[in-house]
Order: structure tokens, then sequence, then C-alpha cells
């Protein structure tokens, strides 16, 4: 029985692909269809967002503040509901301290680089998840923490390049103009006696504009 279902299901698969191959001409003389006329697409996009990160350490004795991001990005559509985006994002991190004998603050400096899957259920409001290198570039605290060049910047080493992992939802607010909201994580094991950490999590607001408005029909 699990067999003959198996097989149902692999002869509806490739029906439903062979329905997707014949393309709109032979759709309007099998089923007196036409094309889609809300079908269309811009199969490359470029956009610069700002953002605002709310994001803290894995440990319970940090509390998050706000960063900002700038950045851009590279957009492909295979189709109108699937597309590919990557593109590089500076990105700041700042928490505070809530230590007995520390209650300074951390502000670490990252390049961003993303790979992600954005899925389109409509053409105002779309899902993407991926994956994000984290290039550290400097971190600083608020009072003196490399004794030895008395300076408030964190020698190399503590802090390391790490991959992370992201969900968003974007929404079309006005022709090329989409607000964001995502859920990052990054996780990077270091020393667990070290009060710094390399592993982070929270939130990040964007906002951005495409130089394509995703609304409006590409001219030939």
């Amino acid at each position: 029985m699990y067999l003959r279902g198996f097989k149902f299901g692999i002869l509806y698969f490739l029906a439903i692909c062979y329905g997707w191959g014949q393309g709109d001409a032979n759709l309007l003389l099998q089923y007196n269809r036409g094309p889609d006329l809300d079908g269309f697409y811009h199969p490359w996009n470029f956009s610069m967002q700002t953002s605002l990160n709310r994001i803290n350490t894995n440990r319970d004795y940090t509390v998050p503040l706000l960063g900002i991001g700038l950045g851009l990005q590279v957009q492909h559509h295979f189709s109108k509901s699937f597309g590919l985006n990557t593109g590089a994002h500076f990105t700041t991190y700042n928490y505070r301290y809530k230590l007995q004998d520390n209650n300074s603050t951390d502000q670490l400096e990252f390049l961003e680089l993303p790979l992600s899957l954005r899925l389109y259920p409509g053409r105002r409001l779309f899902f993407e998840f991926g994956t994000a290198y984290h290039l550290f570039l400097k971190g600083k605290n608020s009072e003196i923490v490399d004794f030895e060049n008395n300076s408030k910047r964190y020698p190399q080493g503590l802090f390391q390049n790490a991959f992370g992992l992201f969900l968003a939802i974007h929404y079309n607010l006005w022709k090329g103009v989409h607000l964001s909201l995502s859920y990052r994580r990054i996780h990077k094991n270091i020393d667990p006696t070290l009060t710094q950490s390399n592993s982070f999590r929270g939130l990040s607001l964007g906002l951005h504009y495409y130089l394509k408005n995703p609304l409006r029909r590409p001219t030939k």
C-alpha cells in the first residue's frame, strides 16, 4: 500500500513539473488559460539598507543596547515567487555588562556577508532565511581593557570571525521601500572562563530601498 502511494506521489509530481514546463502557449490551447498578467518580476534588483540592531550575547550578565547597520544587497529572481540574495553589511553590536565589578559597555563592529533564500507568497510580502559570515573588524569597551597599550580597544584574537543564521520577514511599504524584521543568531565556541563571548542573538529592524520597484512591470 505504501509503495503504491509512493508511486502515485511520484507520478503526480512529474505531472505537475510537466505542466509547468509546457509554457503559456500550450496552457492556452489545452486549458483555455492565458499567461499570468501579474507574473512579472525583475530578474536582478539592487537595494540599500539601514538597520537598528538589538543584539545581545548568550551570557546572562549582559544587556543589549541599540546598534546600527548599513549595507548593499544584490537579489536574483528565478521566478515571481523564489529568489536568492547576497550583499555586504557593516553592522555594530552594543551591549552592557551587569556584573558587580563591571558595568561597562562593548561596541563590536562586523562586516556581514549574507547568502539567503527569499520566498514570495505575495508581491508586497516575502520571507527570507539564510546564513551570514561575520568578519570581525574591531571591538572596544567604554573602559580600558588593553592595559599593555593603555587602550579601550580589545586585542586581536579575543573576538573571532563566525557564521550565523537568520530569519526575516519583509513588507513593501511604498514603491521600492521595504521594512524588515529579522532574528539573528551567531554561535562560536571560545574559552568559557572569559567574560567576553563570541555568541550573539537578537532582533534587527531594517529599512530597504530597491532601485527597481517590485510593484512595477519591467520595461523591455
